[in-house]
């Protein structure tokens, strides 16, 4: 690790100190299929009782994300640069590369109400806006949709979980309005392990994975890897997680 990361966990340490806030956090080390190793630090603070939020995602370049928030009468506000909220597939770090998905704005202001959220990005401050997002989940059924401002594109992501005999499943399909593909994959899961195919119109088989996660007290340790059926390549990945 780097003197980044290091002074990191120092903010951590110091952050967790204090009494002004409720810290949470998570620290992940991964090592990917090109032999690289990836250190993120998040954390997520949480104050007057959970009327004011903010978050921070950190790795050895500095700060890659952040986000300030409220709640207000069951109104949840964010702004900042954060996760979309377009539904995506995949494991940790392996998978989801067939769905579509649109290019994030390089800062947002989301509103959630209920199972409803309201996604507006912006390209330039909040002088230009990028992009409009919605999405609703209503039983383990779920659905985004993206709309760039400027190329007028729809991306759309739907999403069904299921659960059968203790294996939890589930079965995402895109669409992607700038080249009209239609792209899936399909999940399920039991013990700590999870399988999934994925693919799009024109290659129905592109890639298989597999995963097992496993938890001992604070930590997480997991291993996945994708098959690309076409190439024969394989991606591997293996890291270990600490959440506080």
């Amino acid at each position: 690790m780097n003197n980044k990361f290091i002074s990191a966990l120092a903010v951590i340490l110091t952050a967790g100190a204090a009494n002004a806030a409720d810290v949470t956090g998570e620290i992940e080390i991964v090592t990917n299929d090109a032999g690289e190793v990836v250190n993120e630090i998040t954390l997520d603070f949480t104050a007057d009782g959970g009327i004011a939020t903010a978050g921070i995602k950190m790795d050895e370049t500095g700060i890659t994300g952040y986000n300030l928030g409220t709640t207000v009468s069951g109104v949840t506000l964010s702004y900042g640069d954060q996760d979309d909220i377009m539904t995506s597939g995949g494991l940790r770090v392996v998978g989801g590369g067939t769905l579509a998905d649109p290019t994030s704005a390089d800062t947002s202001l989301i509103v959630g109400v209920d199972s409803a959220q309201i996604l507006v990005g912006f390209s330039d401050g909040i002088a230009d806006i990028n992009n409009l997002q919605l999405g609703y989940t209503i039983g383990g059924l779920g659905a985004t949709v993206d709309y760039n401002v400027d190329s007028t594109d729809i991306t759309v992501v739907g999403s069904a979980g299921y659960e059968v005999a203790g294996i939890v499943g589930n079965a995402l399909v895109s669409f992607d309005d700038s080249d009209n593909n239609v792209a899936y994959e399909v999940s399920a899961a039991v013990y700590g392990f999870t399988t999934y195919v994925n693919g799009d119109q024109d290659d129905l088989m592109q890639n298989i994975g597999a995963g097992w996660e496993d938890e001992i007290g604070d930590l997480t340790l997991f291993a996945e890897a994708e098959y690309n059926i076409d190439s024969g390549d394989v991606s591997p990945a293996v890291g270990i997680s600490f959440a506080f």
